[in-house]
């Protein structure tokens, strides 16, 4: 086995691919992940790169090569020739652990839990549709600093998870409404008594309401994120203005 650093380019990228006989189907996603960071010039050289079996055809690095060609960008990356084609050696490709961003983060010495990657995948994409983008690292620990005071305001109002309650979407809708006038005060009081279920001023049985319809059901996936946003975002608005809560409205948000 052989290994060169090579500047590919989107020529050299659709030549590779032509040898790209039985490789797994493109990950629409994860391609579209490796173009935004090429694009945002985030590509770095590192000891992942294309590699070919010793009969020429593609073993690994289809998505990079087909970003290359989507991007029309020429980057440095090492290029792997001669790797014995034999079953042992197809199963070890890529059978390895990948690192998480946690573990990337931890590694670089930055502070984030897995809660806070999601809450700020929802205040930047919001609960419209069903799936997130697959992010980079990158991209997820550069959203992690540009939502860094929410994070913190979040952080003091939920400082324990609770199943069912402390959903990104929930604490999502609390940073939002804190946007939109909620005072910390109240909504400090409030998710006090989501979580605990016990209030001390009336107002707050609004919360307890909401935490009623929250254990009901888990609605930590797919549309049923908009839903406990709306609700939660809906609640806190109402507390605030100091109206009680009758029924918890779940399909529109109310200003």
């Amino acid at each position: 086995m052989k290994v060169s650093i090579q500047n590919i380019t989107p020529v050299m990228a659709a030549e590779f691919l032509e040898n790209n006989k039985s490789n797994r189907k493109i990950n629409k996603k994860q391609l579209e992940m490796i173009v935004r960071s090429i694009e945002a010039d985030k590509w770095r050289l590192t000891h992942q790169g294309v590699a070919f079996y010793d009969d020429g055809e593609l073993a690994d690095g289809q998505h990079r090569l087909q970003a290359i060609v989507k991007t029309g960008r020429t980057l440095k990356m090492p290029v792997f020739t001669g790797i014995e084609r034999d079953i042992d050696t197809i199963l070890a490709i890529d059978c390895g652990k990948g690192r998480t961003v946690i573990d990337s983060a931890s590694i670089s010495g930055i502070n984030i839990k897995p809660s806070d990657i999601s809450v700020v995948k929802g205040i930047e994409y919001g609960y419209a549709s069903k799936a997130f983008k697959k992010l980079s690292h990158s991209e997820s620990c550069d959203l992690c600093t540009k939502y860094f005071n929410e994070l913190q305001n979040i952080n003091t109002l939920f400082p324990k998870s609770k199943p069912f309650i402390t959903l990104a979407p929930v604490k999502v809708a609390v940073i939002d409404s804190l946007s939109s006038g909620v005072s910390m005060e109240v909504a400090k009081k409030f998710c006090d008594a989501l979580v605990s279920g016990e209030y001390s001023e009336s107002i707050f049985v609004n919360a307890v309401r909401l935490r009623s319809k929250l254990i009901s059901k888990n609605y930590n996936g797919g549309g049923d994120r908009v839903i406990a946003y709306n609700m939660t975002y809906n609640t806190l608005i109402k507390t605030q203005k100091g109206e009680q809560v009758k029924r918890i409205i779940e399909n529109k948000l109310i200003k």
